[in-house]
């Protein structure tokens, strides 16, 4: 991983692979603490990928909540018509 993923469309696996330390740095580096805004997210204890979840009741019920799902709300709240 590099700091140029954090800024890429993979910025969130970049984020997290290294707050997490699953996925090493290519040049050994801590790339998140050394970004002046992605620091600020690691510092404040920011994570978006919850590795604690032990209770399925905490889980997305996936078939339910895509089966509900309108694409016109979403076209929608973009602004597309």
């Amino acid at each position: 991983m590099t700091v140029e993923e954090l800024f890429s469309d993979h910025w969130l696996l970049s984020y997290e692979a290294s707050v997490k330390g699953w996925l090493p740095t290519i040049e050994g580096n801590d790339y998140v603490s050394e970004d002046q805004f992605f620091s600020i997210l690691k510092n404040a204890g920011v994570e978006f990928y919850n590795t604690h979840v032990y209770d399925k009741t905490d889980t997305l019920d996936t078939e339910t909540e895509i089966s509900h799902f309108d694409i016109s709300e979403y076209d929608a709240w973009l602004g597309i018509e």
